[in-house]
């Protein structure tokens, strides 16, 4: 058992310090960084360096701003294990993570994009603006002609439902 709580520990830790780096190379994020998409030959001004230049980008691109919410779950989850204080139906609790993660994107993919934001597509990234999309277009369009303070409220309020279930 000794070994078993060490290992909780260990990987508790390890959980923490992934989370903490993927949160630095988000919080330092710049557009002219090298990345799988962008050639340079500068040095990263990432504070992660070029992992922290990649990591940020794809992250950033893929979800947007919504990338923080598996950021803030792992890092409690890694607390948690530290902790001991472990979790029944591990699956259960990955499966709302990515229900979370989603609906965040999408709820964020509805705010229109501020002056500071680098990219052409949406706070949500690419995966928020493809199923804030399908929604207007298909499913929303029933509702009302102009849904996106709906999409915005209900994706918005699911996400931070599905985030609080998989940290419990």
């Amino acid at each position: 058992t000794f070994l078993i709580r060490r290992g909780y520990e260990t990987l508790g830790l390890g959980l923490v310090f992934i989370a903490s780096l993927c949160a630095i190379s988000i919080i330092s994020y710049t557009p002219g960084d090298p990345s799988l998409n962008i050639a340079t030959r500068s040095y990263p001004q990432n504070l992660a360096g070029h992992s922290g230049a990649i990591i940020s980008d794809l992250a950033l691109q893929l979800s947007g701003l919504a990338t923080i919410i598996p950021i803030i779950i792992l890092f409690i989850w890694g607390v948690r294990f530290c902790k001991k204080n472990l979790f029944n139906r591990l699956w259960l609790k990955l499966i709302l993570a990515i229900f979370s993660l989603i609906s965040g994107a999408v709820a964020l993919a509805s705010i229109p994009n501020p002056l500071w934001w680098p990219f052409v597509f949406g706070l949500g990234g690419n995966l928020g603006d493809i199923f804030f999309t399908l929604g207007k277009n298909n499913l929303f369009s029933l509702i009302a002609d102009n849904s996106y303070y709906f999409i915005r409220i209900s994706t918005g309020i699911f996400s931070v439902l599905c985030c609080i279930a998989a940290l419990g």
